[in-house]
């Protein structure tokens, strides 16, 4: 049994945020602590499955006849239960090693990116305020979601200073009949600048920064042809480096532009939410998950938004969990919990089978969860 140590590091979040070095063992693998069967190209791939996967702590790999390799991603480790480690000709034990903990900046969005607001827009939003009728409600989908009558109902958060560097702003939307053109989705005004994130039924999803004291354009972009009453998810980018706009719908890129103007932050005291400031016009339709990242996200990422499998956007999980014993939560090092924030009704462990605890992204609170869910994880920060 020879002990070799895999040549290739991890980058789990961010090449500078977080990186892991794998111990391989050749010839064997723990047994009974499998918790999760996977199968990829190669073992580095497979350690990105240990590493999005919750209380993984070792992996064993077995290649395939078709050059792909077979993952278990294990709940223990050879040290924690060095009886377990059976001989298994052909396959390699996996552990982690001498890992560089990340911020708790740099971790909050998986690869590093930087969530800088989101608002599900369903009613648990702390921070959302309602004007004129807007309301939280079902549509026919029994889905709930922020509803705009299209008469003067609007809604508005904080104020967020994000377009200096490269950002996306995303959401999902439901314009109803008959339906108000332009329908704003995201906007504020201030002074002298204007930033408006809207759909057009005739030509398509709008992006547009504009100077209206010197009537500059900054940024003016528009494509694609949202349908009505559907869901669609709108996404804007723009990428500082390449100084180029990006427009998104339904995970789909439908155009991109470029612009010679570097925007500038603004004072503003609210964004709004389905209300066209300037002339008071207002968005009639149905509008959720709502969210600001302070980066230029690639089309993959944006696709993975509009996937309803995808839950990165929900929460992150904190090491929590009670898989020994119910109802008796521990960190992941056997430590007691002696600071607790449940929301509202939890933990639960609905369906018997919520055993791991993740934490709330538009509220910061805690909620159990099935261990299998995809969730990015919340690092520890060094002091």
């Amino acid at each position: 049994m020879q002990l070799i140590m895999a040549l290739f590091y991890l980058p789990l979040v961010a090449a500078r945020c977080r990186t892991v070095k794998f111990f391989k063992e050749e010839g064997v693998a723990l047994q009974n602590h499998v918790i999760k069967t996977v199968t990829d190209s190669n073992p580095i791939s497979c350690g990105w499955q240990c590493a999005d996967t919750p209380l993984c702590f070792s992996m064993n790999v077995r290649r395939l006849p078709n050059g792909w390799v077979t993952c278990e991603l294990n709940n223990s480790s050879k040290i924690a239960d060095p009886r377990d480690l059976i001989s298994r000709p052909g396959s390699h034990y996996y552990e982690p090693q001498e890992v560089e903990h990340c911020t708790a900046e740099q971790c909050v969005y998986k690869e590093g990116k930087n969530v800088i607001s989101r608002w599900l827009l369903d009613g648990s939003d702390v921070d959302i305020s309602l004007f004129n009728g807007a309301r939280y409600e079902e549509d026919i989908n029994s889905e709930k979601a922020l509803y705009l009558d299209g008469l003067c109902a609007y809604a508005t958060t904080p104020a967020v200073n994000f377009v200096t560097d490269s950002f996306t702003l995303a959401s999902w939307v439901k314009l109803q009949s008959p339906v108000k053109d332009p329908s704003t989705i995201f906007g504020y005004w201030s002074d002298p600048y204007f930033l408006r994130f809207s759909a057009y039924i005739d030509n398509g999803l709008q992006f547009q920064l504009y100077n209206h004291k010197m009537k500059q354009r900054v940024l003016k972009f528009r494509a694609g042809t949202p349908k009505i009453d559907e869901w669609f998810h709108a996404a804007a980018v723009w990428n500082r480096d390449e100084r180029k706009t990006y427009l998104y719908l339904n995970g789909q890129e439908i155009g991109s532009d470029k612009s010679n103007t570097i925007p500038k932050n603004f004072p503003a005291a609210t964004c709004d939410i389905g209300l066209k400031r300037d002339s008071n016009d207002t968005t009639r339709g149905y509008l959720k998950n709502l969210m600001i990242v302070g980066a230029a996200l690639t089309g993959e990422e944006i696709s993975n938004m509009t996937d309803s499998n995808n839950e990165a956007m929900y929460g992150v999980w904190t090491g929590l969990n009670d898989i020994t014993t119910e109802d008796l939560f521990h960190w992941p090092n056997g430590s007691q919990v002696t600071y607790e924030r449940w929301s509202e009704g939890q933990p639960d462990n609905a369906h018997e089978y919520q055993n791991c605890v993740q934490m709330k992204v538009n509220d910061g609170t805690w909620d159990d969860e099935s261990c299998g869910k995809r969730l990015p994880f919340l690092c520890e920060k060094k002091p």
